[in-house]
């Protein structure tokens, strides 16, 4: 059985704000979630997410680190309308 942790625990694993993790968690940035059922429902993380997602966020320079966070063109996110359009 997984052992699931609150935001608050997990965002000090993490070493950030439970804020932060929180803004994290609506952009899609941190590590993957649980939530409970319901609106109010909690939110809890697996230590091995985390563990996971840690290890993909581990760079031998700051170049490597910008050039992962730096925004992809061709993610469907970043193409108009027109673009996508235009590729059917």
């Amino acid at each position: 059985m997984e052992i699931l942790i609150p935001s608050r625990e997990a965002a000090a694993y993490i070493g950030v704000s439970p804020e932060t993790l929180e803004n994290w968690r609506v952009r899609g940035e941190g590590p993957p979630f649980h939530k409970t059922p319901g609106r109010t429902g909690k939110v809890l993380y697996d230590p091995a997410d985390i563990a996971a997602w840690r290890q993909q966020r581990r760079f031998a320079s700051t170049a490597a680190a910008a050039a992962a966070d730096a925004p992809n063109p061709n993610s469907p996110e970043n193409l108009s309308c027109e673009a996508t359009q235009n590729s059917n």
